[in-house]
């Protein structure tokens, strides 16, 4: 069995837990339609329904520059209907080229995540993953050649102790579930959240591929302070990077970066919900260890913390609506350290130097 057929098991028994009658929707954008006929075929001997939707980069930019508002949203429609239809939804991200929405309008992006939020809803109320599929574009924005980059990408899934990793966040998800108050201490950051009464939620590969990460959502108003963000974002096609934050009463007061300044206080501008925190999360996958300019991944590094601005999820008990989730990414291993009511927890794999 080769990796792509592993792979394809992997999904449909540890991810999904396919039973026999369901229907999944296969969600493909740009490369990966090896990975798609191995679990075809496994969707298939499992007495399950395998519908596939394809996209290409090139043709997503094309439409988001000449789409009409109406035509934006009988696509959302479509896809709805997809999502009713199916009781599990699995998206392979293989992207042929990175920056594809750099063409687009800010306000265009904006408009299309607003009026299809609906469909992440429908997501999540269903079986669902995001993987990353190794593509040349993606090495290279990692800054890693293609068999590497590869490499990291299945290892990361294929080799991590997954039981291992689950003693580690069941501990950890215990640890924020009984906790009141929250800092993220460094040099350059200093910010607290109040978690009392809300539950973590711990994912060992059910929810994104490559998989590890322990994730809660503060009370929506509660953040005090202020953060560095050591990790460069990649959103929308845009790097941003060396972004601080400073908070008060849980809103975003003010925001810089060293790149694309612009682009960062027009995401804050979306909606109401886009300058509170949805998501404070932990990275826990040992086997991904550097940046690669890849959100998806970045957060999984073990040692690592994100905040998401924007919408947070049902599933974690957050409260927070918007139109956009922007994962930034703070690196803790060299330095600082996480408090929970003043008592300093001990980050997964990340012994300091």
């Amino acid at each position: 069995m080769n990796d792509l057929e592993k792979l394809a098991e992997f999904i449909c028994s540890h991810s999904l837990d396919i039973q026999p009658g369901d229907r999944v929707q296969i969600n493909l954008m740009g490369e990966g339609m090896a990975l798609v006929k191995s679990l075809y075929k496994v969707l298939l001997q499992l007495n399950a329904l395998p519908h596939l939707t394809v996209k290409d980069n090139e043709l997503v930019s094309l439409f988001f520059q000449h789409a009409s508002q109406n035509q934006m949203r009988r696509l959302v429609e479509i896809e709805a209907a997809e999502h009713e239809w199916s009781d599990a939804v699995v998206n392979i991200v293989g992207h042929t080229e990175i920056n594809y929405l750099d063409p687009v309008p800010s306000e265009t992006i904006s408009f299309y995540e607003n009026i299809s939020k609906p469909i992440k809803l429908l997501c999540v109320e269903r079986k669902w993953l995001t993987l990353i599929y190794p593509t040349h574009a993606c090495a290279a924005q990692a800054g890693m050649d293609y068999t590497r980059f590869q490499k990291l990408i299945f290892d990361a899934t294929l080799q991590t102790d997954w039981q291992e990793m689950a003693i580690y966040q069941d501990e950890l998800k215990d640890r924020l579930d009984k906790g009141g108050e929250l800092t993220i201490l460094s040099d350059d950051t200093n910010l607290t959240v109040t978690i009392q009464n809300r539950s973590a939620a711990a994912y060992w590969g059910r929810k994104n591929l490559p998989d590890g990460e322990v994730m809660i959502a503060p009370v929506e108003t509660s953040a005090e302070g202020y953060i560095t963000f050591n990790i460069p974002s990649l959103k929308r096609g845009k790097r941003v990077s060396d972004i601080y934050l400073e908070f008060r009463n849980g809103r975003v007061t003010h925001a810089r970066a060293g790149e694309n300044q612009g682009f960062l206080e027009t995401l804050l501008k979306t909606d109401d919900g886009a300058s509170f925190m949805g998501e404070l999360a932990f990275g826990t996958n040992p086997l991904i260890t550097q940046y690669t300019g890849l959100t998806l991944l970045d957060e999984k590094i073990a040692g690592t913390v994100h905040i998401a601005l924007g919408h947070s999820y049902p599933e974690i008990g957050g409260l927070n609506s918007s139109a956009i989730h922007w994962d930034l990414i703070k690196d803790l291993r060299r330095s600082g350290c996480i408090l929970i009511d003043n008592k300093e927890i001990l980050l997964p794999y990340a012994p300091k130097n």
